[in-house]
């Protein structure tokens, strides 16, 4: 079956990317209390996570996660989806 382009799934991915640098504060999450503490650092962190939460962009989120992840994760990509599930308070169930 042949997917359909989705431009709001393409930018969920590009501001993904700004939390897949190896020096974002993101990456450093290693238990559960610090992700539910965890604040996006800087203007371009902030924006990005700011964009990525809002409601206009939350049913391309949930279709980036569905279709694009298969059915596990990085470690780090994990803690991620966590931070993103408590901020917004729905699930992003995985492939």
């Amino acid at each position: 079956m042949k997917r359909s382009y989705n431009w709001r799934e393409d930018k969920i991915l590009l501001l993904m990317q700004v939390f897949d640098d190896i020096d974002s504060p993101a990456r450093k999450i290693e238990t559960e209390e610090q992700a539910k503490q965890w604040q996006p650092e800087g203007d371009a962190e902030r924006k990005a996570f700011e964009s990525l939460i809002a409601a206009e962009n939350r049913e391309a989120l949930r279709e980036w996660y569905k279709r694009g992840t298969g059915t596990s994760l990085n470690p780090h990509a994990e803690k991620f989806r966590q931070i993103l599930i408590t901020t917004i308070g729905e699930d992003l169930p995985l492939g």
